[in-house]
């Protein structure tokens, strides 16, 4: 789940706050909460207070955080290759459109 922080944070922009990477993931802010405090424990973010409300804390990537998250995404890459190869891209796309539907059904129910 680290990772999945991290790389929310990533896309996002440093800067964000944690409802928002809560929203983007599909889970609870206690959820990404926990996540964060244990991601900012081990070095990988760091939290501050909001300036437009002190209720909401602003969410960066650290230094080891970025490169966990390059790391992360490169093993990704490599066995997204590897599953998808002989795959017809086409395939793919129509594979993945219908997935996203089926999701956007159970989500709306």
């Amino acid at each position: 789940m680290h990772y999945r922080v991290l790389s929310a944070v990533q896309v996002r922009g440093n800067g964000f706050n944690q409802r928002d990477v809560a929203d983007m993931l599909g889970t609870t802010s206690a959820t990404v909460s926990r996540q964060i405090e244990s991601a900012t424990n081990e070095g990988h973010l760091t939290v501050e207070v909001s300036t437009t409300s002190r209720r909401e804390n602003n969410v960066r990537l650290t230094a080891t955080g970025i490169d966990l998250v390059a790391r992360g995404d490169a093993i990704i890459a490599e066995e997204s290759e590897m599953i998808l190869a002989g795959v017809d891209r086409a395939d793919f796309t129509v594979a993945a459109d219908t997935v996203q539907t089926m999701l956007d059904t159970i989500t709306r129910t």
